[in-house]
């Protein structure tokens, strides 16, 4: 099993996938504003949540950029949550047709790591 990421993971994490939308460099983002005063919508927040679950390899809540409406406010809450979650352990069968795109995700990042190789 891998170390759930750092909050300066995660901040780090989001500034570089919000950078592009705000045509900003990550290092300008004021992690105290609001993502609604940089002007992004939901789109692209739901876009931006998918693209962290499949880093962190969990399912986030839809609503977490208006729970938590910060940079600052979403990386502390991601970093405390992906302390909670794990990889999931493969099947017993071997098989894979029950998980979630970001299960088959995680289990290969640990295959691939030699954190989830099994004897």
């Amino acid at each position: 099993m891998t170390n759930p990421p750092t909050r300066d993971a995660v901040d780090t994490w989001l500034r570089s996938a919000l950078a592009p939308f705000l045509r900003m460099a990550p290092a300008e983002i004021d992690g105290s504003k609001t993502f609604t005063m940089y002007g992004l919508d939901s789109m692209t927040t739901i876009t931006i949540a998918a693209d962290l679950e499949m880093w962190l390899g969990f399912r986030l809540s839809p609503t977490l950029a208006w729970e938590y409406p910060t940079l600052d406010q979403l990386a502390t809450h991601i970093a405390a949550i992906a302390g909670t979650h794990r990889e999931p352990d493969p099947p017993a069968d071997g098989g894979v047709a029950g998980l979630t795109d970001a299960q088959v995700d995680a289990l290969l990042r640990g295959l691939l790591d030699g954190d989830g190789v099994r004897s």
